[in-house]
């Protein structure tokens, strides 16, 4: 759309078969890019589905085109021929149809059109709890800077306690938490708030060690607590919780899989980690896991006597006993108790 189609021929001569969308309009770049933001805004509002890209009718686009078109040239019937010959970041898929080629450049363009927007937090809160809008919120977060990141997310954690009906909307309501904590997880650490970093990791914590009447949260809890993984209040949170906390086979899983290894404080990682493979309480696979990311930080031996406390369980059951094994011999560990442990 902002450049031209070449051909070359078999000589090496390139030969100029259609302009750019752009060029033959005589549109400006920014006028061209805004009509496709707000095209993806539009569509996305209308769709429900979670995949898959949205709809676009031809006679919304070619109206669209007109409009910021300068060519006098140009008419209705001569730009949909051009249109049917053209793909690029909108392609037809049917008789009179155009969509995006995938969903991720729609979704991407609709955050933009929020975030242009001056009433930006109003049209996300009015979406917050529509779930094919989730990646367009946390692109916009993503997208936004401090103080108006800082803004919105404040605004989806204060939503969350205007519902009159909040004792029976826990998992609704906490959803919020979450989707802030998710935000925070992949924004820069200068585009929000310290004092609502603070806030989020607050609650996440409470939650992670005393569960709401959802207990099922705890897991979503601690997850997203290790997941931010610059913060370190929580990193620290998550993994005295590992450390110490009890917790269903599940939770530990989702805790250990989402622990960051190379966080600051290398002792306390290896101590949770530890304590996850010795926990004869959790599921086998969920203490093999926690022995390859203890490997992964080199912490070979550690890695090694963990992985023999698994092959050496006569309760873990043998697939996983023999996966113990053959990681062992992947660490090429030799040591006089590690052969002595396997001979036992």
């Amino acid at each position: 759309w902002e450049r031209p189609k070449l051909a070359r021929s078999p000589e090496g001569k390139t030969t100029l078969l259609h302009p750019s969308l752009m060029e033959w309009l005589k549109a400006d770049r920014y006028a061209m890019r805004s009509l496709l933001k707000e095209l993806a805004y539009k569509v996305h509002a209308g769709q429900k589905e979670m995949t898959g890209t949205a709809d676009i009718k031809e006679g919304d686009l070619v109206t669209g085109l007109m409009q910021i078109s300068t060519n006098p040239d140009v008419r209705p019937k001569r730009l949909m021929d051009y249109l049917s010959n053209r793909a690029g970041l909108l392609i037809q898929r049917g008789n009179g149809i155009y969509c995006f080629p995938h969903r991720t450049f729609q979704e991407y363009l609709a955050a933009w059109q929020l975030v242009n927007q001056d009433d930006y937090i109003d049209q996300v809160l009015c979406h917050v709890h529509d779930h094919w809008w989730e990646e367009v919120v946390l692109l916009t977060a993503a997208l936004l800077r401090h103080p108006r990141s800082t803004a919105l997310l404040r605004a989806l954690l204060e939503a969350q306690h205007d519902d009159p009906f909040r004792e029976d909307l826990v998992e609704l309501l906490s959803r919020n938490l979450f989707l802030v904590a998710r935000c925070l997880a992949d924004i820069p650490w200068r585009s929000v708030a310290g004092t609502l970093r603070r806030s989020v990791v607050e609650q996440l914590v409470v939650m992670a060690q005393r569960p709401p009447l959802c207990t099922a949260q705890r897991a979503e809890a601690i997850q997203a607590l290790a997941q931010l993984r610059y913060d370190q209040a929580a990193q620290a949170a998550t993994l005295d919780i590992l450390r110490y906390g009890t917790m269903e086979s599940k939770t530990r899983d989702v805790a250990t899989q989402a622990l960051d290894p190379s966080c600051r404080d290398v002792s306390l990682t290896v101590s949770a980690l530890q304590a996850t493979t010795l926990d004869q309480g959790i599921d086998a696979w969920a203490r093999l896991l926690a022995c390859r990311l203890l490997s992964d930080m080199g912490r070979l031996q550690e890695a090694s006597c963990a992985l023999l406390a698994v092959a050496q369980d006569r309760l873990v059951n043998g697939d996983a006993r023999l996966e113990a094994v053959k990681s062992l011999n992947e660490l090429r560990e030799d040591s006089d108790e590690v052969l002595s442990g396997l001979l036992a």
